[in-house]
């Protein structure tokens, strides 16, 4: 829900700039827990405000996490590393998607084989990346760069494998050959 209290304020009260300038946030109680309530006179929606304040504090966390492993774990440079997997992790495997399923008023639970699919996913192109790291060894930029193709087509056909399903496939495959041979 949007007010626009503060822009109508602002007109009837003649040219105030600087008064009237900023957003503010107000939570309101809604049944599915998923409503703010933003004033604002820049025409920011609650769905803006909200990816807004969720990227502040994710970058909040991720600063605090890193001063933390830095000062008192001395992990250096890995803290940066550390600390950004960790919080992107937290954030779009667990948080976005019983978001997302709370706002559709589904069960939490419903994105859950998805997350686990697509872990497994990463699990296992992490070792394959690794096998093939072992066999090419690139010992220049043109070289690196070949490597770089091979792991992105081999990536690309691994998930296209295990991500669709048949009719999915074939669906595809018929999109991406009619548009080529001039059919679409």
């Amino acid at each position: 829900m949007i007010r626009s209290s503060a822009s109508a304020a602002a007109s009837a009260a003649g040219s105030i700039r600087g008064v009237t300038d900023g957003l503010t946030m107000t939570p309101t109680p809604a049944a599915d827990g998923c409503d703010v309530s933003v004033e604002s006179n820049r025409g920011r929606t609650a769905e803006e405000m909200t990816a807004i304040l969720q990227s502040f504090s994710e970058s909040l966390l991720n600063v605090a996490g890193m001063y933390v492993l830095i000062k008192y774990a001395g992990m250096q440079v890995m803290a940066v590393v550390l600390t950004t997997v960790v919080i992107s992790t937290l954030t779009n495997v667990i948080f976005h998607p019983m978001y997302a399923a709370k706002c559709l008023g589904v069960r939490l639970t419903t994105f859950l084989p998805d997350v686990i699919k697509h872990i497994f996913l990463c699990g296992l192109l992490t070792g394959v990346f690794a096998l093939l790291n072992l066999v090419i060894v690139p010992g220049s930029w043109v070289s690196f760069a070949g490597a770089v193709l091979l792991y992105g087509v081999a990536g690309g056909c691994i998930l296209f494998m295990l991500i669709f399903n048949r009719q999915e496939k074939k669906k595809l495959f018929g999109f991406v050959f009619g548009k080529v041979g001039g059919k679409a």
